[in-house]
């Protein structure tokens, strides 16, 4: 399913897992697989890497309550900050209200995230969730698969992709800790920048010369000028990106160094 809240302008062929049922109980698999015969027959029986193309990565929080057989989605944090949006029957009394109910009459209130009686505890409510969609790199469907992954290492690995462009090879292992032994995905990228058409040298020249002017501003200590390095350099290649309020709030969150160093990572 889509990230509750979010806009989906993408259709989603079907979803990718690594898991199955073995006599009615989920279990893990160290490859990866789909309900979908196409899966199989674009990339073959249980393929325990993949190369694709990245339509888009997020990560964020759920909550879910299942009540005389009806599943709730009482809570969650799609946005990487520290605004919920709370079902109105699962309001807590000490919770922090953050605006107006919106017209679903969720309420926003602040993410409490790892203080929030409903993500520690034995029960483990409210759980982390990473949602990657992405086209199988030489695929001439142009189909649009869903991996879904509630993991802890496997969302830390997948989140270099939330600002990433390209194609990359996930893979697929057991690793173990203690007495556990479960799937983690991996992500490498597998391309370097190919300039074909006028938009990408463009692109590529405009990161020479942000690398140019970031080294300068570092070499003189200005964060400002940093600042306006970057912001020069998206003005050429991501025009109206003042406007777009989820990027300017991950590359507040993110800052100016980790921002430049993600975008020298994509064009190595």
């Amino acid at each position: 399913m889509p990230i509750p809240g979010a806009t989906q302008d993408t259709e989603i062929f079907a979803k990718v897992r690594i898991g199955e049922k073995r006599k009615g109980y989920p279990a893990s698999v160290d490859h990866f697989r789909s309900d979908a015969p196409e899966f199989a027959q674009a990339v073959g029986q249980n393929p325990q890497s993949l190369s694709v193309e990245l339509v888009s990565f997020r990560s964020g929080l759920n909550w879910w309550v299942n009540k005389g057989g009806k599943t709730t989605l009482a809570c969650y944090n799609d946005e990487g900050g520290d605004i919920a949006h709370r079902a109105v029957g699962y309001v807590d009394a000490d919770d922090v209200q953050r605006g107006e109910p919106a017209g679903s009459g969720r309420l926003p209130i602040t993410c409490r995230f790892r203080d929030c009686p409903h993500f520690g505890g034995e029960k483990k409510q409210c759980r982390p969730i990473g949602r990657l969609d992405f086209k199988l790199a030489g695929d001439p469907s142009g189909r649009v698969w869903r991996f879904e992954t509630k993991g802890w290492n496997t969302i830390e690995n997948l989140a270099v992709l939330e600002d990433a462009s390209g194609t990359f090879k996930l893979s697929v292992a057991f690793e173990s800790k203690g007495n556990k032994r479960f799937p983690v995905v991996s992500v490498e990228r597998e391309e370097s920048v190919e300039v074909n058409s006028p938009a990408e040298v463009d692109k590529a020249q405009a990161l020479v010369e942000l690398a140019a002017r970031f080294e300068h501003a570092q070499s003189v200590g200005s964060e400002d000028a940093k600042k306006a390095a970057l912001a020069t350099y998206l003005d050429t290649t991501a025009h109206g990106w003042r406007r777009n309020e989820k990027l300017v709030a991950r590359l507040k969150k993110i800052g100016v160094d980790q921002a430049v160093a993600n975008l020298f990572k994509e064009g190595a």
